[in-house]
């Protein structure tokens, strides 16, 4: 009926490394480099900067025919350059976003191409479960 477990000496959980829990960053051996202190810079005027920013990096994306490249691409040491918190608290229209990146990809591929779904389908699935996290 019940399930009885080896016991392990201190001296096996040692050696193999064995965690009471989840085991902290520094204890997998990162350093967080400082990181403690960075902070998420706020407002329109930067919210437009990484806006530019990004329409840089999507445009050299499509020349080279990927979409979305912040997905395959992702510096996760950088500092932070997502504009959902932008868009989620209007620092950033999700329609110039949507726009703006519609416009670089059409001036890459022509008027005649499809629109990018990818995009779209990203941007009501951020939608969704914004409205999700909400209610």
């Amino acid at each position: 009926d019940d399930v009885l477990f080896a016991e392990i000496t201190e001296n096996i959980a040692t050696r193999v490394k064995l965690y009471n829990g989840v085991p902290t960053p520094e204890q997998l051996g990162y350093d967080p480099e400082g990181r403690e202190d960075m902070q998420y810079i706020g407002g329109e005027t930067y919210a437009l900067k990484l806006l530019k920013q990004r329409l840089v990096t999507e445009e050299e994306a499509f020349i080279n025919f990927f979409i979305l490249p912040e997905q395959t691409k992702q510096d996760l040491l950088g500092p932070p350059m997502s504009l959902t918190a932008a868009i989620s608290i209007g620092c950033l229209s999700v329609r110039k976003f949507y726009w703006d990146i519609q416009d670089v990809y059409f001036k890459i591929h022509g008027e005649d191409s499809p629109p990018i779904q990818n995009l779209m389908a990203g941007l009501i699935w951020r939608e969704f479960f914004i409205c999700r996290s909400i209610n």
